[in-house]
């Protein structure tokens, strides 16, 4: 682990780019935040045609503009790049070519991350679903014109085949089983960055799994997003209202289809918390996943309240009578905060390691009736919620951007 003196002190205005998804408010938080700071210039879509929604003004490029990697970093200049994920060709190509060139390439985490044994049980169980791809390979296709592997080899100096023998073979079962898979049974340091920033050390064990990343290349920051819940919590005004909420995920009508869960599956659900709900003369607030905000299917009921985008989530969170959830980030706060009930899809590490310490309560997403849900008699122990603040906060400081800032300085 890196220590914080070492994280870098402020300077001038650096430019970063970030291969990086913006179609998602979350996922894009840290960096609208940190943008008087630095110059941030995207980069994710082939082309300007792929894009969905966006949420950044900043500046965006595209693959297709560039015929190798050097040419990329010859017109932004970056002082570093981020990425989300090194796993396909063109990323490769970027960080060989950053790497000779001296340019530092990081992983910043996203979202919740779990162990190999926790991914790798949801890929056998959702077989040909569970591959989160990025976007580059979904919706609209890349043009005709632009070819991944030519861009990859016009990139490549002979220097860089060496180090790319098993290229081939990652490649192969990149295709037949899944990218966390490849990366498992293949190591190569192309696929590599040079440094990680995760949120805590358990949100680590994944790149110490597939990377066998040593401890002095990992950083620990803290999430982001939860910055301002620590900074605001105690002072936030309470919502006038009784009522449970429930943190949903995109199980159906995502882009896995309805192969997770059917609609009438998830309606079933839904209309279950509600029962439970409306016994207890409260309303249900459903805080709906951003792959679900354009969905037409949701039903409608006088007692419940979906819920898209909200600048209200922690003061949604801290006046609820209690919460729902699966193992989204935003449970995370819901169940260090208040009381909450998780429901169960199939095995998962997170929560098991979450009812081991007596934090949650877990219902099997099938069989549960509402007469099943109890809050009453939840109790949580001080020796309970320090561990939990480790291993899913890091530190409760509200400093986490304050933590991005400094690494990306040094």
């Amino acid at each position: 682990m890196v220590s914080e003196k070492d994280m870098g002190n402020k300077g001038s205005k650096l430019t970063i780019l970030l291969i990086w998804g913006y179609q998602r408010k979350g996922w894009i938080l840290p960096f609208e935040k940190l943008k008087e700071e630095f110059n941030f210039v995207y980069l994710h879509y082939v082309s300007p045609e792929q894009e969905t929604d966006c949420f950044t003004q900043q500046k965006r490029i595209y693959w297709q503009k560039f015929t190798d990697a050097y040419q990329l970093l010859e017109e932004v200049k970056p002082s570093k790049i981020v990425f989300m994920s090194i796993f396909n060709g063109l990323d490769i190509a970027l960080n060989i070519a950053a790497k000779n060139k001296g340019i530092k390439t990081f992983i910043l985490q996203h979202g919740m991350f779990t162990t190999y044994a926790d991914y790798r049980a949801r890929e056998v169980k959702y077989k040909n679903i569970s591959e989160v791809k990025q976007d580059l390979e979904s919706g609209v296709p890349a043009p005709l014109t632009f070819s991944s592997f030519a861009f990859l080899k016009k990139t490549l100096k002979w220097s860089d085949y060496l180090g790319l023998s098993k290229y081939p073979f990652y490649y192969y079962l990149l295709k037949k089983e899944s990218q966390l898979y490849a990366a498992k049974h293949i190591r190569f340091k192309g696929r590599m960055p040079d440094k990680y920033i995760c949120y805590t050390p358990k949100s680590a064990i994944i790149h110490f799994e597939i990377d066998k990343a040593a401890p002095q290349d990992v950083f620990y920051i803290g999430n982001p997003e939860f910055d301002t819940f620590l900074q605001t919590w105690d002072s936030l005004q309470p919502i006038n209202e009784e009522y449970y909420l429930h943190v949903d995920q995109a199980f159906a009508g995502s882009r896995f289809g309805e192969r997770m869960v059917t609609k009438e599956e998830m309606i079933s659900f839904w209309f279950k918390l509600n029962a439970f709900c409306m016994n207890k003369n409260a309303r249900l607030k459903i805080k709906l996943h951003p792959e679900n905000f354009k969905s037409d299917w949701l039903p409608t009921h006088p007692n419940i309240d979906w819920i898209k985008e909200s600048n209200e989530i922690e003061r949604l969170i801290k006046s609820s009578k209690g919460c729902f959830g699966f193992f989204s980030t935003l449970i995370i706060p819901a169940v260090y905060f208040k009381k909450t009930i998780l429901f169960k899809l199939s095995d998962s590490e997170i929560q098991n390691d979450m009812l081991k310490m007596g934090m949650i309560r877990l219902l099997d997403f099938s069989k549960f009736n509402s007469e099943d849900i109890e809050f009453d008699s939840f109790v949580k122990k001080q020796d309970d919620l320090n561990v939990f603040e480790k291993n899913y906060f890091y530190k409760i400081d509200g400093k986490s951007l304050e933590r991005l800032s400094c690494i990306l300085r040094k």
